[in-house]
C-alpha cells in the first residue's frame, strides 16, 4: 500500500518522478474476514472480540421502515396524514401521482398497490401510528404491516412488537463508511424508518427492541448465555432493562467510540463484558438517564428561549452567537454551538429538525419541542461521558 498526499499539481509531478519500483510501499496484512486494502490500526481486535455482539444479544432485529414514498406516507401531523390519504385513495392513478409528485413505480412498491392496501384497512384511524423519523423528530404514518402496500418493506418482525406496545428499542448501523466519527447510536419506543440515523444507503438504521410479545405475553428478547456470563460477573441475574441501559451507556461513551473506532465502522457494535459489578451499575445507570433524556421522558429545565413574537415560519435557518434565526427576525436563543454542532448519527438534530420544517409555521407545541430538544442535547454532553 502507498498513499500520496498534497495539490493535484504536486501529486502530477511525484507521479511523473517515481515509479513501481522506487514507490515507498507498506505491506499490508491480509487477515480474514474483512481483507482490508488500506492500512487499519486493529491492534485490539482481540480484546474488541471478547465481548458480545448487539446482534448476538437481541436475536429479533431488523432493518427500520422503508416507505419507497416518504413525502407521501408520512407526515408531521394526524391530521395532516389524514387528509392526505383519504384524498390519495380518492383519486385515480394518474392522478395520485401527478397530484403527489410520484415517480414511476419499482418493482416493490406501486400507486395501485399503495392505494389498495389503504382501501383494504378502510382507512381505519387505529393503524395511525407514530414513527421515529429522525432523531427526536417524531411524525405519523399508516401502518399496515403489508409488505409492498402503503409502505414497501414494513419490517413486520420487529414492528409488531412495537406497534400499541410497551417496549424500547435499540438502533444502530451496521457499517459507518460516509463520516470520520460513530456516532450511530440512537433509541425509540415505536416503529421506526429505516434513516433515523443516517440518510446513506449504507448506514441504514436497524432495531433491536427489549421485548417480545407473543401468545404469552412478552419476554426479554435477549440471549440467555450473555446474560448468564454478566450475571455471574456482578453476582446476580441483571433486570432486562438494567442490560439494555448498560448496552446504551457503552455505545454513547466516547472513550469507547474513540478505542474501537476502526471496528465501529465495520459491522454491529460488539459491546465489552462489565469488569466488576460496581462498573455495571455505573454504566446502567448512566445509560437509565440518556435513554430517559432521549425519549424525552425526562427534560431538565429549559434555557432555550424563542423571544420575538411574529410569524413563526421557518424561512431560513442561520446560528449566530448562541441564537438560532428561522427567519429575518424570530430566533431561539441561549443555544450553545456545541449542541448546534450535536451529532447523532449522520445528523445535527439542532439544525436537521429545523431544516426539515423550512416553508412551515411552528406552533407552541413545536417551539417547546425544539426548546427541549436543546435542553436534551446539552444534558447528554455534560451527562453521557463513561
Amino acid at each position: 500500500y502507498s498513499d500520496l498526499w498534497g495539490t493535484r499539481e504536486s501529486k502530477y509531478a511525484a507521479l511523473d518522478a517515481i515509479t513501481l519500483s522506487t514507490t515507498p510501499w507498506t505491506r499490508l496484512v491480509m487477515d480474514a474476514p474483512y481483507y482490508f486494502f488500506v492500512p487499519k490500526d486493529l491492534s485490539d481486535a482481540e480484546e474488541y472480540k471478547n465481548g458480545f455482539g448487539v446482534k448476538e444479544l437481541f436475536s429479533v432485529n431488523s432493518a427500520g421502515i422503508v416507505t419507497s414514498r416518504d413525502s407521501l406516507t408520512i407526515q408531521h401531523t394526524k391530521a395532516e396524514l389524514k387528509r392526505v390519504i383519504a384524498d390519495f385513495t380518492s383519486l385515480s392513478e394518474d392522478a395520485a401521482r401527478q397530484k403527489y409528485n410520484l415517480r414511476e413505480d419499482v418493482q416493490d412498491w406501486a400507486v395501485a398497490w399503495a392505494q389498495d392496501d389503504l382501501r383494504s384497512a378502510e382507512l381505519d384511524d387505529a393503524k395511525i401510528q407514530p414513527i421515529a423519523y429522525r432523531p427526536f423528530d417524531t411524525r405519523y404514518t399508516f401502518y399496515t404491516g403489508i409488505p409492498n402496500g402503503f409502505h414497501c418493506r414494513p419490517r413486520t418482525e420487529v414492528m409488531q412488537h412495537l406497534v400499541g406496545k410497551e417496549n424500547v428499542v435499540l438502533m444502530c448501523s451496521r457499517q459507518v463508511r460516509a463520516f470520520p466519527d460513530w456516532h450511530h447510536v440512537f433509541i425509540a419506543d415505536m416503529i421506526f424508518e429505516s434513516c433515523l440515523t443516517s440518510s446513506q444507503t449504507s448506514e441504514i438504521s436497524y432495531g433491536f427492541p427489549l421485548y417480545v410479545y407473543g401468545m404469552h405475553g412478552k419476554r426479554p428478547n435477549l440471549d440467555e448465555a450473555i446474560v448468564a456470563r454478566v450475571a455471574a460477573i456482578i453476582g446476580r441475574e441483571p433486570e432486562p432493562l438494567e442490560l439494555f441501559d448498560y448496552v446504551y451507556a457503552v455505545l454513547n461513551s466516547p472513550s469507547y467510540r474513540d478505542r474501537y473506532r476502526e471496528f465501529l465502522k465495520i459491522d454491529f457494535p460488539r459491546i465489552p463484558y462489565p469488569s466488576s459489578a460496581e462498573e455495571f451499575d455505573r454504566l446502567a445507570a448512566i445509560g437509565g438517564r440518556l435513554r430517559r433524556l432521549h425519549l424525552m421522558e425526562e427534560v431538565p429545565p429549559l434555557a432555550t428561549t424563542f423571544p420575538v413574537g411574529g410569524s413563526g415560519l421557518v424561512d431560513s435557518v442561520r446560528y449566530t452567537d448562541g441564537r438560532v434565526y428561522i427567519n429575518d427576525r424570530q430566533y431561539f436563543g441561549n443555544v450553545p454551538q456545541e449542541a448546534w454542532e450535536f451529532c447523532i448519527g449522520g445528523y445535527q438534530p439542532a439544525q436537521k429538525w429545523l431544516k426539515d420544517r423550512k416553508g412551515r409555521v411552528l406552533s407552541l407545541e413545536e417551539i417547546q419541542h425544539y426548546e427541549k430538544i436543546i435542553a436534551v442535547l446539552v444534558a447528554t454532553m455534560e451527562g453521557g461521558a463513561a
